[in-house]
């Protein structure tokens, strides 16, 4: 019996068992951030999205939010040098608000689950311009300023995020489009 269980494992291995497990349970990696010290993601053993690319939106990020907003005592850039990125391949689907505060049901693209961890679903366009990844970080940020993301984005239960929010992350998605990123 001992000696069935090694080919057993093989013929699964070479069989159509191991591509259908592997669908169902895809493979992660962790990955370092380059020019972060503590900074990770996880993803797919595909090619999307970059690691050097997440580093470098992320500091696109973080300068353009250290002109709008500040970051006194660099809270927001300790923030984003320890933070775990999750990459989903399939969105979820719950209940959460809209923009403006109106608690909403559907498609939900990213969440910011704790300050230093969030998860973004990667969708079919391998453009993290076209992620919610910006949106993410904004959450981070105020989270490391505020000690609460503002789950409800402009609404009026909590307080931190404005329509300068908003907009900043019009503003950062135009520009890593622009750029192709």
């Amino acid at each position: 019996m001992k000696k069935v269980a090694p080919f057993l494992l093989t013929m699964l291995l070479f069989s159509g068992c191991y591509l259908y497990i592997s669908k169902a349970l895809p493979l992660k990696r962790m990955v370092k951030l380059p020019n972060f010290s503590k900074a990770y993601q996880l993803q797919s053993y595909d090619s999307f999205p970059d690691p050097l690319v997440v580093s470098r939106v992320i500091n696109i990020f973080y300068h353009h939010w250290a002109l709008d907003f500040g970051d006194k005592n660099k809270k927001v850039f300790k923030a984003l040098d320890s933070l775990m990125i999750e990459w989903k391949e399939e969105p979820k689907s719950g209940t959460g608000f809209s923009i403006t505060g109106h608690r909403v049901e559907g498609v939900i693209r990213g969440v910011a689950v704790t300050p230093g961890y969030i998860w973004v679903w990667k969708n079919k366009y391998n453009r993290i311009s076209s992620t919610a990844l910006i949106h993410e970080l904004v959450h981070c940020a105020l989270w490391s300023t505020n000690y609460h993301g503002d789950p409800d984005h402009e609404g009026p239960k909590y307080d931190g995020w404005t329509k300068r929010h908003t907009e900043f992350i019009l503003k950062l998605n135009y520009l890593l489009a622009g750029m192709d990123i």
